[in-house]
């Protein structure tokens, strides 16, 4: 809403937060957060950064805990042209709402 800088220190500070009271477990949803931003303006290196980081990890079966990182994941094969993988995922995040909605 034109408040870039803003939100950029708001950002800077909860990662702070979240590293000063040890809220580690916390900080890849935060990752996922900061990185759909940057993919969404184009930032095709945030993009690449996300797919190398420990915790995007190719599986069978994605885990719903983790749904906003396979989201995030699905936006940097976007910008990547990685249109296979990114057709991959979502068929298999489709298929894993519908048996949740079983």
């Amino acid at each position: 809403m034109g408040k870039e800088a803003e939100a950029a220190q708001c950002r800077s500070e909860i990662k702070s937060f979240l590293e000063r009271e040890n809220l580690l477990y916390l900080l890849p949803v935060f990752s996922a957060c900061d990185t759909k931003i940057r993919i969404m303006n184009g930032n095709f290196a945030a993009a690449k950064a996300w797919l190398e980081n420990y915790f995007v990890t190719e599986t069978q079966s994605p885990e719903l805990n983790k749904i906003y990182l396979h989201f995030t994941t699905v936006r940097a094969y976007i910008l990547l042209g990685d249109f296979q993988k990114t057709q991959k995922l979502c068929e298999m995040l489709k298929k894993e709402m519908q048996f949740c909605l079983s």
